[in-house]
């Protein structure tokens, strides 16, 4: 399960902002966010 703080930027970034009618293009949403936060964000070390 995702830690708090990416379930909740999950949440203010991919789905409430836009309005998603169909569950085809939530899905589309869905894997977007994940595949900006796992390559394109910018990653860091905690404590260093």
């Amino acid at each position: 399960m995702p830690n708090r703080a990416f379930r909740g930027a999950l949440w203010v970034n991919a789905f409430a902002l836009h309005h998603l009618p169909q569950l085809h293009q939530l899905k589309l949403e869905l894997y977007d966010y994940v595949n900006w936060f796992n390559k394109h964000r910018i990653h860091g070390t905690l404590g260093t």
